[in-house]
């Protein structure tokens, strides 16, 4: 069977969602305040944040395990394989940095996959640091080399040089420190990276953005353990969150364990919402959203049809260990995904040197696809 029949088979497959989506969406703008709220991308977008992050939060304070474990599971190569769209495939990257990027994924997935098993975690910790190193100083050098290497340019180039050094003398001396931090952090480089390369307009995004910082210091205060340990769901699928709080934050009080772990589990979910929705919403032509075949035609366009296919076969893998081992399924996902962190932040360090402004729509290299109608025709593109 050749991938063009496949493509269209799996076509077929999505159509009934296709179906319920356009009734759903139909209902729901027949509703006054939340169909006004659909109908504009610009409206839409952060409304759709502000309902994420409301039921992210609740779910973070109710039942951290849930999104802990389900996330990674259920949108963890999803999320990467946009990840890579939007910052790698629609980039205007020169062609000799998408070779230090693909090298750079492939050394962190290898090391990982390969020392992980063979040495203390300090050791893989260190030496992943090292190659993050390398990738960030190989960006600033590549960024200006596509710029004609003014003033400001060659300043950003020092700062991330400076940036780096300083990383190094901190990685060496407090390993696993720099390393849980990058950890936690990496969840707030998604909203920074859409903020800046992908969202034109800001002012309309500053109300669910506050939200997000608040529901993020609310949890991280420790004020909310206390619900979280009386009334809500401490253990699912045989993670604790005291067990997660040991891993995600040692050497805390038991308060701030707990709160800086479901902090986690929330940006967690915002930043998968980052990269599946609002940026994906961002990058279309219209006013309108696209319907799943459109975005399943976009999506092979934009990765090829062996790559798209090997992506969709891989959620299902995952979804399908998933099921029999949840949380085994979690922590291999997280250990061996862990690369696309450096790679957002190595790529915004190639950017950023490069000056390159926020990226309008269909200025990627492929153009971005247009949504044939305020919330897409049915039928497909």
């Amino acid at each position: 069977m050749s991938s063009s029949v496949g493509l269209r088979n799996l076509e077929r497959w999505v159509t009934p969602l296709d179906v319920a989506r356009a009734w759903l969406m139909s209902a729901a703008l027949r509703v006054p305040l939340l169909g006004d709220r659909l109908r504009r991308r610009d409206e839409r977008v952060p409304f759709l944040l502000t309902l994420h992050s409301l039921a992210a939060f609740v779910l973070a304070v109710l039942c951290p395990s849930l999104l802990l474990v389900v996330g990674p599971i259920v949108l963890g190569v999803a999320h990467l394989a946009s990840d890579v769209r939007y910052l790698v495939v629609r980039q205007r990257l020169a062609k000799s940095y998408v070779h230090v990027v693909w090298f750079g994924c492939a050394a962190l997935f290898a090391l990982r996959g390969g020392l992980g098993a063979l040495y203390r975690p300090t050791v893989v910790q260190q030496a992943e640091l090292g190659l993050f190193g390398l990738w960030l100083l190989s960006s600033a050098v590549m960024g200006l080399r596509g710029t004609n290497a003014g003033r400001h340019a060659r300043a950003r180039a020092s700062v991330v040089v400076l940036l780096t050094a300083a990383l190094a003398l901190l990685a060496a001396t407090r390993t696993a420190t720099v390393y849980l931090a990058l950890a936690h952090v990496h969840n707030l480089v998604a909203l920074g990276l859409w903020l800046w390369l992908f969202r034109q307009r800001l002012r309309s995004v500053w109300l669910p953005l506050t939200l997000v910082l608040g529901c993020s210091a609310w949890l991280l205060s420790g004020h909310l353990t206390s619900t979280t340990l009386r009334h809500g769901v401490v253990s699912l699928f045989g993670l604790h969150v005291l067990g997660a709080a040991d891993t995600l934050a040692p050497n805390l009080s038991a308060a701030h364990a707990v709160g800086l772990t479901c902090a986690y589990a929330f940006l967690q979910s915002v930043h998968y919402a980052v990269w599946l929705v609002l940026i994906p919403q961002d990058q279309t032509r219209t006013q309108g959203t696209l319907t799943f075949k459109m975005s399943l035609r976009s999506f092979f366009g934009d990765f090829g049809n062996v790559a798209a296919l090997a992506v969709l076969g891989l959620i299902l893998t995952v979804l399908a260990a998933g099921v029999i081992a949840p949380l085994a399924t979690q922590r291999a996902y997280l250990s061996l995904a862990f690369f696309h962190g450096y790679l957002e932040l190595a790529i915004a360090a190639f950017l950023w040197v490069r000056g390159s402004a926020a990226s309008a729509e269909g200025t990627g290299t492929r153009p971005a696809l247009a949504a044939s109608s305020v919330f897409g025709n049915n039928a497909g593109a």
